[in-house]
């Protein structure tokens, strides 16, 4: 994940609509305090032997290098470097709102600063009549009525209006360029800007240009050949497109063979943490993707998380579970009375495993190079989907209340094999959360690699699944 994704985190948190009630506030302060937690947790051990490469080097490179043969920075490199730059923009943020602020101002965009309305009087001869307008217009901007006809003049503007039998109101827009109508406005955030130190100023060019600030992507792709993903390159150029972020790439990011014992142990220690490090994946279309054990195990994770930036497969049964999965139940307004919010969490969840299931033919005709790998697969899978599924409620007789129970490892193994039992709940109508994940490189990059989440206005309205 990037800086800019966990600022953008925070800033949901804290625009919720007022009046939310006790049991979403103390949701809210939970979801906090996760974060803090999580943040506490990026030690740089865990991922020293994984490389990452930079979206620019693909552009001199002409095929992948072998992980051996090249000197670059370490994802537990990356994770110290975009702790300490989140420390560095925690002090500077004031500076950069008024940086930003200034940026938004200060362009020739037209925009509205005032509208008038003005009260146009009865006439039963129903005749043009012209009004003046109060408010001063400031210069180099101008006037817009879609009642009337505006006139700007030295002496005072107006609206020539046709009056009729009843009284009414119409608007007169005051419109113009954005860095004249908020001439004052930038004046006075220019005033903020250049009272910063040039150690602030430092700081924020540091925060502005530091490629810790950078996303990190999963690339999910096949290999071409066993001895090289990419002999020809091809895979290559097609990633060139990227701009601004690191990449996981397996060839170039994990030990390859021949391996050395501390290799060995190092890609060991790769394979049992998979499941965590597949985020914000790029999913490379190959014709036989969907029939590669490994790409298929990616792509159920990356689904599984509903964290894909880029799907150029677009299968429509993973994107049926990478939708449901990013669906949310809406937060209990009432901490006694959480019923309705409790059927939608087990519809979610049935919509999930449902998905899964539907996936199972895919999931068993891919083929893994050894048995091993197919038994860590399912292994890895299960604890991704106990990850990430909601704890299922339970209504408890005669107290009228609903409890959460927690998956169990055995229950959820169950899914991948199509033992899992999903009856079917027709009372409920829920609609599942669009992801609407980009389909080429080049759109990836230019959302900036934004994930679609469900807004906390949307997790504090009971009734906007339906």
């Amino acid at each position: 994940m990037s800086l800019d994704d966990e600022d953008d985190d925070w800033e949901s948190l804290l625009n919720l609509p007022p009046m939310l009630g006790v049991a979403p506030l103390l949701a809210l302060a939970g979801m906090g305090l996760s974060k803090l937690l999580r943040r506490g947790q990026h030690g740089p051990q865990k991922w020293d032997c994984v490389k990452l490469v930079h979206a620019d080097d693909l552009q001199t490179w002409t095929v992948f290098p072998r992980y051996q043969d090249i000197d670059t920075l370490t994802y537990g490199d990356y994770r110290v470097g975009a702790e300490a730059l989140r420390k560095v923009r925690k002090r500077v943020a004031p500076l950069l709102k008024v940086r930003r602020k200034l940026a938004d101002l200060d362009s020739d965009q037209v925009v509205s600063y005032h509208t008038e309305y003005v009260d146009v009087p009865r006439s039963l001869l129903r005749q043009p009549v012209r009004l003046r307008l109060k408010h001063e217009r400031i210069p180099g901007t101008w006037l817009e009525s879609d009642d009337g006809t505006v006139s700007m003049s030295s002496s005072g503007d107006s609206v020539l209006v046709r009056a009729g039998w009843g009284r009414r109101l119409t608007a007169v827009r005051f419109v113009g360029p954005s860095r004249v109508a908020h001439k004052e406005a930038i004046e006075r955030i220019t005033q903020e800007w250049e009272a910063a130190t040039e150690e602030q100023r430092s700081e924020l060019a540091e925060v502005e240009t530091s490629r810790f600030g950078h996303p990190v992507l999963f690339v999910s792709h096949r290999w071409e050949t066993d001895e090289h993903p990419d002999p020809t390159g091809q895979q290559l150029q097609r990633l060139r497109a990227l701009k601004d972020c690191w990449i996981v790439y397996d060839y170039a990011s994990f030990p390859q063979l021949p391996r050395t014992e501390a290799e060995e142990a190092q890609f060991k220690q790769i394979l049992d943490s998979m499941a965590e490090l597949i985020t914000k994946v790029v999913i490379l279309s190959s014709p036989d993707y969907l029939t590669r054990g490994w790409l298929v195990f990616e792509y159920l994770v990356a689904s599984l998380a509903a964290d894909i930036v880029c799907d150029e497969v677009n299968d429509p049964d993973f994107v049926n579970l990478r939708d449901w999965v990013a669906t949310q139940a809406p937060l209990p307004t009432n901490l006694w009375r959480d019923s309705w919010e409790s059927q939608q969490n087990n519809h979610i969840n049935r919509m999930v495993l449902a998905a899964v299931n539907r996936l199972l033919p895919t999931y068993g005709n891919a083929r893994f190079r050894t048995e091993h790998d197919s038994t860590k697969v399912t292994e890895l899978l299960v604890e991704r989907l106990k990850a990430q599924l909601p704890p299922r409620k339970e209504y408890q007789l005669y107290l009228g209340e609903w409890k959460s129970v927690p998956w169990t490892a055995e229950d959820l193994a169950k899914a991948f094999q199509g033992e899992i039992e999903i009856p079917p709940d027709h009372s409920m109508n829920v609609r599942p959360f669009r992801t609407r994940v980009p389909t080429t490189l080049e759109e990836a990059v230019a959302q900036k690699y934004k994930v679609r989440k469900p807004s906390w206005k949307d997790r504090t309205n009971p009734f906007g699944l339906l």
